[in-house]
């Protein structure tokens, strides 16, 4: 397995910001004169069932999660992570990860009458948890669902989009019904190609 290194980052000095508050990735070097568009993650005609095609596989993941979820000076922690993907029968598949935390797995449904994915987290005791429900549109994947985080009963919604020419993955939460979100986990994902 990859080792998993952790870090606290600094609280960011102010400076640029996405729309929602979370601090931007590291800008890459000076402009190029010619920027390619970044691929869309819907790669197959077959839109829907093959949203998630391209997760499949593995992948080493950099993840920066707010310590303080609620809190919008919150410091980030940086680490590492591993995810492997695969697909079953016709209509969803299976993603693992793990880190120094341990292992989590996650299972996605593609439900085809009505056009949506279902995503549900495995817990621990070997339940499936709340589903959130959604899909993709131009090429950006949106899934919105409530839990209990933190004490809290909370909306949660996880995004799917490229950055970079890679996937990225982001949970954000909203204590007023969905007026606002604030993101608290960001994860960069990288294609790899470990011996099975």
């Amino acid at each position: 397995m990859h080792p998993c290194h952790l870090i606290v980052l600094p609280h960011p000095a102010p400076g640029p910001a996405d729309a929602d508050g979370s601090p931007r990735a590291a800008e890459a070097g000076p402009a190029r004169e010619r920027v390619p568009a970044p691929p869309r993650l819907v790669h197959s005609a077959r839109a829907g069932k093959a949203d998630f095609d391209f997760l499949h596989g593995q992948w080493l993941v950099e993840n920066r999660r707010a310590t303080e979820p609620f809190d919008p000076a919150s410091a980030w922690l940086a680490f590492d992570s591993v995810l492997g993907c695969r697909p079953f029968a016709e209509s969803g598949h299976v993603e693992e990860s793990a880190d120094d935390d341990g292992v989590s797995s996650i299972l996605r449904l593609f439900d085809s009458a009505h056009g949506l994915w279902t995503v549900h987290r495995i817990s621990a005791h070997g339940t499936l948890c709340p589903p959130m429900t959604g899909r993709f549109r131009d090429g950006v994947g949106t899934f919105v669902g409530e839990e209990t985080a933190y004490g809290k009963r909370v909306l949660v919604r996880e995004t799917w989009s490229f950055r970079d020419g890679k996937p990225r993955w982001e949970q954000s939460f909203s204590l007023d019904g969905g007026e606002t979100w604030k993101v608290h986990w960001i994860r960069d994902l990288i294609r790899v190609n470990w011996p099975q």
